[in-house]
């Protein structure tokens, strides 16, 4: 876990674009063992006689989450648009800065 944070810390300060997808590289790295050490940790509580429909059950939202995540956040986010023209106002105020910063 804290090699997950560290490289999420030192991934947000990175001075190029070399050490930026370095440190991403090993963001998705940390990030990957999270869910077979939960596994383990979750497969040890449960004992033996549990652990198949407790593997089964904790890993629903791990299998789930990929797929049906950014569909939910795709239909939040225009719905947010849709009913908040001040968020409009602030994307477009946003755009305005970032082009005049490039």
């Amino acid at each position: 876990m804290w090699d997950l944070m560290a490289c999420c810390v030192n991934g947000s300060i990175a001075p190029n674009i070399e050490a930026l997808i370095v440190f991403r590289l090993l963001q998705g790295i940390a990030g990957g063992l999270l869910i077979p050490a939960a596994m383990t940790i979750v497969g040890e509580a449960a004992g033996a006689a549990r652990i198949g429909r407790v593997m089964s059950t904790s890993a629903v939202p791990a299998i789930l989450a990929p797929a049906i995540g950014p569909v939910l956040i795709a239909f939040t986010w225009r719905s947010l648009r849709r009913e908040s023209p001040l968020l409009d106002l602030r994307l477009i105020t946003n755009r305005v800065y970032a082009a005049a910063a490039v």
